[in-house]
Parts: C-alpha cells; structure tokens; sequence
C-alpha cells in the first residue's frame, strides 16, 4: 500500500480565455486574445479549422456564416481558399451581437501573439468532437 504522500495530487487553477474575451469582442480573434491576456489570461482555449489550400485558421464553426454575418449560402472553412478569408471579417460575437469588426486570424498570428506573451494555448478540433487534439506551451 503506497503512503499518503504518494497518493495526493496537486491541482492547480488555471484562468482559462475561452475563444477569448467573446462577450465582449469578437470570438476566436486576435483582439479577443490580446484583450483576455490583459485581463489576466493564463491560457487560450482556441478552434483551428482547415481551409481548402490547407491553411490553419481560427475558427469554431465549420463554417464562416455566423461570425461574418453571413445569412446566404454556407461557407464552408474547407471549401475557401487562404485569400478568401484575409477579405471577410468577424462581426458578430459569441451571442451573436455585433463587435468591432476584426480579421479572422491564422495559426501564424496565435504563434506571432504567443511569441510576444509566453502563453499556454489549448487547441481543439472539431473531427475529434471538441476533444483536446493538441496542447502547446511556448513557455520559456
């Protein structure tokens, strides 16, 4: 039987930025992340989407409609291209409220943020079903 020093596990609290700040700013953006740092963010929960030419963008739905304000037909991430998402933007926040407009942001944006602000980012795809597929630290 192993000692009780042996059985006890340490938990610590970590203050978790979900998609960012996106009650208050546009989800899953750059402003969003920078915003939930300043507030006192020790993570990043973010959702990575593939496009058709294979970019990693920062996206939760499959598709762009929701954030873009979009009510025509679906746009799905994996059927646009990299250059049609730099032209749209995030309008709409989390309770679907309108938000300064921001870019969708790509992964090299998260690591270019992460650089300036040694974070942890916790990422999430939507083929494992929301399930962690990866968790990354640029911690020094």
């Amino acid at each position: 039987m192993g000692s009780v020093e042996s059985s006890i596990m340490l938990r610590t609290q970590v203050n978790v930025a979900h998609r960012g700040l996106p009650h208050t700013f546009a989800e899953n953006t750059i402003k969003a992340c920078e915003e939930s740092i300043e507030a006192g963010a020790e993570a990043l929960e973010l959702d990575f989407q593939r496009t058709k030419d294979n970019e990693i963008i920062v996206m939760h739905d499959l598709s762009v409609n929701r954030v873009i304000d979009d009510d025509g037909e679906t746009k799905y991430v994996a059927d646009l291209t990299a250059d049609e998402i730099r032209g749209m933007s995030v309008v709409k926040g989390i309770n679907d409220e309108d938000v300064d407009p921001q870019p969708i942001p790509f992964i090299s944006d998260v690591i270019d943020l992460l650089k300036a602000n040694p974070n942890i980012i916790c990422i999430k795809s939507p083929e494992r079903q929301g399930k962690y597929t990866q968790i990354s630290s640029l911690r020094g």
